[in-house]
């Protein structure tokens, strides 16, 4: 997979279309534009109490694009409640690009220092678009949620794209706008600068929850 490969999939997330597959094994890739998107809120991401506790207990550890290829290889995997998934090898490999590239994100959930979950997306200007997320143990990827929406906060993003609703992000307050309404946001903000390492701040990722939370 080339350099352009990357370069037209960054042209086609600007237009508003993304990358699918019908399975794990399959080798085709073919281009998606809902009628409907879904959207995370950034700020007012519902947090219930349950895993308010769980956050302070902080049993857990969170990295960030330490290991992106196990990330989303994980995400990739055939599941007892899912058969199947949409990305597949090539959707794999242009993921792992843009990664080195410094386009694509990864969100890590540890315990004592073993990888147990995570979510992945790619930022698009002042709009991040979260992919796919895994767990290994109860509440992994929700916690990875809950720091991924701290850090976006924090770097100024405005748009949380999810491309599908679901039941698992309509608890933490998901919606869906039509196609036309995004692509109006996504030609405001696209071109707008965010740093998803927030690596310009001298903050450590509890301290940066614990801003988020606090500011709600």
């Amino acid at each position: 997979m080339t350099r352009d490969i990357v370069t037209e999939i960054l042209v086609c997330y600007r237009k508003g279309l993304f990358p699918m597959s019908d399975g794990r094994e399959d080798d085709n890739v073919y281009l998606v534009e809902p009628k409907h998107r879904a959207l995370l809120p950034i700020a007012d991401f519902h947090v219930s109490r349950r895993l308010k506790e769980t956050l302070r207990a902080r049993h857990y550890e969170i990295t960030i694009n330490q290991d992106f290829a196990s990330v989303i290889a994980n995400c990739a995997k055939s599941k007892k409640t899912r058969e199947s998934t949409w990305i597949n090898h090539p959707i794999e490999n242009l993921f792992n690009m843009l990664h080195a590239q410094g386009h694509a994100h990864s969100v890590e959930y540890r315990e004592k220092g073993i990888l147990k979950g995570g979510v992945y997306g790619l930022a698009v200007g002042q709009i991040f678009c979260a992919e796919s997320m895994y767990s290994d143990v109860s509440n992994a990827s929700k916690i990875a949620l809950i720091h991924m929406a701290a850090r976006l906060w924090k770097a100024g993003f405005q748009l949380w794209d999810v491309q599908f609703m679901n039941p698992h992000l309509e608890q933490f307050g998901a919606f869906e706008i039509p196609q036309e309404k995004y692509l109006l946001q996504l030609g405001q903000f696209k071109d707008q600068p965010a740093d998803f390492t927030v690596s310009h701040l001298n903050v450590d990722e509890e301290d940066l929850l614990k801003l988020y939370l606090d500011n709600r």
